[in-house]
């Protein structure tokens, strides 16, 4: 039996002294990479950490010290969707020329979602106020005037865009000033109750979608309030996910930074593509524009 089993080895022995073997090393070895780094256990101490939300913020010290907020960011949505309402116009109407009856019953729906969105408008205070609905009544008039159309009117629909930025860009910079007002509230109440060694080692996440990550209010406001030049260190971005997954990216980044300084003297060394130092060699002394 134990002879069965050893010419059934054979071939596969014979391939892998030929070169020819099925298995990929280079495939294998950095798999095994990838998995080691998975199960390292973190010895770096990560906490504490606040995990931040589009609605609530999460802080972490201690298995015994968790706390959660809610940013109440209600009046700041209201205002970011009044601002973008010629934003749908655009989108609704500048891909296309022909407006055909779909597309026509779309403007209508719009124009009537415009018009509930106003009705809630109600308990927002002035400025603001007048400032969403000045907006919200240009808008559905624009929607309903070219839902009768059986054209798109290019000129016409710039014309509108670039006539109501001045007011569309406040009344998000009005949404934003709600959110960071609620959030500095938070975060201030928390770091005064850290010590200065916790203070130290604070870090932070931002969990959002990846359309949002460019210039993410809420990495901006950390950026700010923890003297941080960027994110990639001490801030994370997460495209998705939750907060525990939000605190397990914090410790990889933290194991990755330490290691990364105490043996390659880099922060960056186990946080970059492998051949990302040579790929810059390699480009700093090769023309490779496009002719």
């Amino acid at each position: 039996m134990r002879r069965f089993w050893l010419l059934l080895g054979l071939p596969a022995l014979l391939l892998a002294g030929c070169g020819g073997a099925a298995v990929d090393t280079a495939d294998v070895l950095k798999r095994r990479q990838v998995e080691a780094r998975r199960s390292a256990a973190f010895t770096t101490a990560t906490l504490p950490v606040i995990v931040l939300t589009p609605t609530t913020a999460h802080l972490h010290v201690s298995a015994e010290w968790q706390e959660q907020v809610s940013l109440d960011v209600r009046q700041a949505n209201l205002l970011e969707a009044v601002a973008l309402a010629p934003q749908l116009v655009w989108w609704r109407l500048a891909p296309v020329r022909q407006l055909r009856a779909k597309r026509a019953e779309q403007l209508v729906q719009d124009a009537r979602t415009l018009a509930a969105l106003q009705a809630q408008l109600n308990a927002v205070p002035e400025p603001h106020q007048g400032r969403a609905i000045a907006l919200l009544t240009a808008t559905r008039a624009f929607l309903e005037a070219q839902s009768r159309r059986g054209t798109v009117d290019r000129p016409m629909l710039a014309a509108f865009i670039r006539r109501h930025r001045v007011l569309s860009d406040q009344l998000l910079k009005d949404a934003a000033e709600a959110r960071m007002t609620r959030l500095h509230t938070v975060v201030q109440a928390w770091w005064q109750r850290l010590d200065a060694g916790q203070r130290a080692t604070l870090r932070a996440a931002v969990i959002d979608t990846a359309a949002h990550r460019e210039g993410h209010p809420q990495v901006q406001y950390l950026m700010q309030a923890m003297g941080v030049a960027g994110e990639g260190q001490r801030i994370t971005y997460l495209e998705g996910g939750d907060v525990r997954h939000a605190l397990e990216a914090v410790a990889d980044l933290a194991q990755g930074v330490e290691l990364g300084i105490e043996g390659y003297a880099d922060p960056l060394h186990l946080r970059q593509a492998p051949t990302a130092p040579g790929a810059r060699q390699v480009l700093e002394g090769r023309d490779v524009r496009l002719k």
